[in-house]
């Protein structure tokens, strides 16, 4: 399988996407006699881990509540239900019917990733599991948010939340419901942003995926572990990446490998997961964290048609430096 489409298809089975990535130009090819008969939409959820990832601010952390975690892992549910019907069917209605998204968000995803299904002519039917975990608490700041206006939900209490999601996408013609192509299969990593509302309840302002083929760690691991891993954009408000300390002259900085740092791209850290497992993540001017492949890998075309110039750019000349 083409790794394009399978970025493709995984971006859109976790309902959790980038921007255009599910916007492919490949040509649809006709189902084959060996094409899977096409089952309904069917995703399944592991218990959320409460663990949190990254300290996040440590207010909003506590301002979190028992009552609130479970509030949020039903919200999940429902919008992933919800989502899975809405690119099946290629209309709003269930999504925006569930409750589970904010306003700003259900307009996003109408126009950019059904608009996108719309544009090449085929639904998703999607089945799959998620293993969510607890990612960070913070108050919303809309500064770190490209693609869509998320300035309704500044300053409130916003939980991120991680998931490895594995599953199958299926390619089907919206009005006979028949497969156009293979399906695609695989492992990502991505993740919602939920806010507390007024009324206190949570809705979800944003999704990303953190990697676009297979997980990273603290999920189980990728489907093949000899692939060079997809690019990773993680989010996390703070400080740009910072030098390692340096001992002697000319003695490199020994990573800590089992270091939480070791096993978990961390802002401010990068050098450490860059040198326990050879990759070559950077950081932007707004905390988000980029892996080389991006710029320099098969996903370029994808990343030059889809960033912002001056944010390509920036990786370009970032990744040049390593």
């Amino acid at each position: 399988m083409k790794r394009g489409r399978l970025a493709m298809a995984l971006a859109c089975a976790s309902v959790a996407l980038l921007l255009a990535a599910c916007g492919g130009k490949e040509a649809a090819a006709p189902a084959s006699e060996e094409t899977p008969a096409v089952p309904e939409p069917k995703v399944t959820f592991a218990p959320l881990d409460r663990t949190w990832t990254f300290p996040g601010d440590p207010e909003a952390r506590r301002l979190v509540t028992e009552a609130d975690l479970r509030a949020i892992e039903e919200t999940i549910h429902r919008f992933e239900e919800a989502a899975s019907r809405a690119v099946a069917a290629l209309d709003i209605t269930p999504l925006r019917e569930s409750g589970t998204a904010t306003d700003f968000f259900l307009d996003w995803f109408d126009r950019v990733i059904l608009g996108s299904l719309r544009q090449q002519g085929h639904a998703a039917v999607v089945v799959g599991e998620h293993r969510p975990r607890l990612d960070k608490a913070v108050f919303h700041d809309p500064r770190h948010v490209t693609g869509m206006d998320t300035s309704p939900a500044a300053g409130k209490l916003t939980v991120a939340v991680a998931s490895c999601h594995r599953g199958v996408t299926y390619y089907v013609d919206p009005q006979t419901r028949q497969p156009v192509r293979e399906p695609a299969e695989g492992a990502m990593t991505a993740g919602w942003s939920l806010h507390k509302m007024d009324d206190g309840t949570w809705k979800v302002g944003r999704i990303g995926a953190y990697s676009r083929q297979g997980c990273v760690p603290p999920f189980f691991p990728p489907v093949d572990e000899n692939k060079t891993r997809g690019p990773i954009r993680i989010v996390d408000y703070g400080r740009p990446d910072s030098p390692p300390a340096q001992g002697a002259p000319g003695t490199p900085p020994t990573p800590d490998c089992r270091s939480r740092e070791g096993q978990v791209p961390t802002v401010g850290k990068l050098w450490v997961y860059n040198a326990c497992h050879g990759t070559r993540l950077v950081g932007d001017s707004n905390g988000l964290v980029w892996s080389c492949d991006t710029v320099q890998g098969p996903e370029r075309e994808w990343a030059r048609q889809s960033l912002p110039p001056d944010l390509f750019d920036a990786l370009v000349e970032a990744c040049a430096r390593q």
